[in-house]
């Protein structure tokens, strides 16, 4: 982001080659923790899993993909152009369904598209942010209630008998997923100011 003017030609890149040559970065795999040689491994399914050669590569185009939406100051167009990259790569190569994203990639998406939306720095951008945030919970939509909500709720500056509230304003339907999302985020904001007045009074 030092060179923002240089930035829509890497993005046209990175999105050129992870579709383009997906097939040199990944391939399918026995599940961890399964016996290449045992019968679950012969007859189960495979994962997608980045090659090991290509690791450094596939977390910085994602990492550069991520601080591009994340960078307030960036042109719309840029930051656009990043979050429609990904929901790309989610629909062609089931980018959010990848070993090395689940595993590695998607805490750090999560939380950072969440604090983006919290802090509202990017308010041109709100939808796509949240069709972005579902389009990555959905791959695994029961994780993001029942462990990545309540580990976020639980580092948020509010007060404690505020935090079951606040992990409640969010009933777990992924069809009211995007009026969900903003309800919660409002009502961590409410939380978030009534500590903040607690803190000055003392």
């Amino acid at each position: 982001t030092n060179a923002p003017e240089l930035l829509p030609s890497l993005l046209r890149l990175i999105h050129v080659v992870l579709s383009m040559q997906w097939r040199h970065f990944s391939s399918f795999v026995v599940a961890p923790g399964k016996p290449a040689d045992s019968l679950a491994a012969l007859i189960g399914p495979r994962i997608t899993k980045v090659d090991e050669k290509f690791t450094v590569e596939f977390d910085l185009f994602l990492q550069i993909l991520l601080d591009c939406m994340k960078t307030p100051d960036l042109p719309p167009s840029i930051v656009q152009d990043a979050v429609s990259i990904v929901l790309d790569l989610g629909t062609v190569l089931k980018l959010f369904r990848v070993y090395d994203f689940d595993k590695r990639i998607k805490p750090v998406y999560l939380s950072t598209i969440m604090e983006v939306l919290l802090n509202q720095s990017q308010p041109m951008h709100v939808d796509s942010l949240t069709g972005l945030l579902r389009e990555i919970a959905n791959a695994d939509i029961q994780s993001f209630f029942s462990e990545f909500l309540p580990s976020l709720v639980s580092t948020m500056n509010v007060p404690n008998d505020s935090k079951e509230v606040v992990l409640r304003s969010w009933p777990h339907d992924l069809y009211s997923f995007s009026s969900n999302c903003h309800d919660f985020l409002c009502e961590c904001r409410f939380a978030m100011n009534r500590q903040r007045h607690l803190q000055e009074r003392q």
